[in-house]
Formats: structure tokens, C-alpha cells, sequence
């Protein structure tokens, strides 16, 4: 198999035969494959922990939608609810980036976004021992249903500087 260049798929081709034809279903990399499937199961386990701590929320059903795109390594979950009267009640947005550090650590960014504030947070989840995705998961979708973070307090004065005395 060979990657022909700037195109990021794999193609097999017979030695020396000069064709290539396109693998389907291949991917550029195991690395990719396991960045691809550890951000698809971060939003499953953030849609589940979701589900688990409020499964009626505003007596209505919640009504998520995904798009992921694989080769940029970016994913969009939009939680949105489906109230009892038929009526679209829009709730927020996680986006996740997952990448590798220099040293080939695994990591998802997640920003975390509330319909109606605008507030955000983001916060990023490491590959190292120990590390629990599903965990991460779960604490990250306990902080989403918190709510927004309080806005930062701005002082409605300029502090009063010391004249000097000469």
C-alpha cells in the first residue's frame, strides 16, 4: 500500500504496475484510527452521561446531532431538546479538537458552549497513565449541566495610583 502525496488515502497498486486504485475503507494511519475512534467515544460517553443525569429534560427528549470530520479531527455535538409540545429547545454545543502533542500524546480539546450565554469553556484531556476517558467524559458533561461559569467580576473603577512625591 502507498499514500500518494497531498492526498491522505491509501492505494494499493500491483509492483510496477504504475495504477493505483483507491483501498476503501482505509485509513492514513492506525494513529488515526485511534484518534478517530477515542473522539468518537468521548461524545458517546458525553451523550450518556447526559442521558443518565437528566434522561427528561424540561419534560422533553433530548435530540443531539454529531458531524465529525475525520481528516481535519474536529467534532460537533449539538444538544438541542424536543419538547413535549413538538417545539425545538436548543441547550448548547461541545466541539472537540483531537490531536498529538509533540511527544505523540494523545489529546482532546473540548469547548464547551451554552445556548443563550455567552459563556464558554474549554478544557483539554491528556493521554497519560491512568487516564480514564470515560471518566473524563462524564466529568466533563457533569460541568456542561452545571451551567455556564459565572462571568469574571470587572472592577467598575481604575484602582487609584500613588502620586509620587518628589
Amino acid at each position: 500500500m502507498t499514500i500518494l502525496p497531498d492526498s491522505g488515502l491509501f492505494y494499493s497498486s500491483p509492483a510496477g504496475a504504475g495504477r493505483y486504485k483507491r483501498v476503501p475503507g482505509a485509513f492514513t494511519s492506525r494513529h488515526t484510527v485511534n484518534i478517530q475512534s477515542r473522539m468518537l467515544s468521548f461524545l458517546a460517553d458525553f451523550e450518556r452521561a447526559l442521558l443518565a443525569d437528566d434522561p427528561s429534560p424540561d419534560d422533553g427528549t433530548w435530540q443531539p446531532s454529531r458531524s465529525v470530520n475525520y481528516h481535519t479531527g474536529l467534532a460537533r455535538l449539538q444538544l438541542v431538546v424536543s419538547l413535549p409540545d413538538k417545539s425545538i429547545k436548543p441547550r448548547g454545543a461541545v466541539l472537540l479538537q483531537s490531536y498529538n502533542l509533540a511527544d505523540g500524546t494523545a489529546c482532546i480539546k473540548a469547548h464547551l458552549t451554552w445556548a443563550g450565554s455567552d459563556a464558554s469553556l474549554v478544557q483539554a484531556v491528556f493521554s497519560k497513565p491512568g487516564c480514564d476517558w470515560k471518566s473524563e467524559a462524564r466529568r466533563m458533561a457533569a460541568q456542561w449541566m452545571a451551567g455556564p461559569p459565572a462571568a469574571p467580576v470587572v472592577a467598575s473603577e481604575a484602582p487609584v495610583l500613588a502620586a509620587a512625591v518628589g
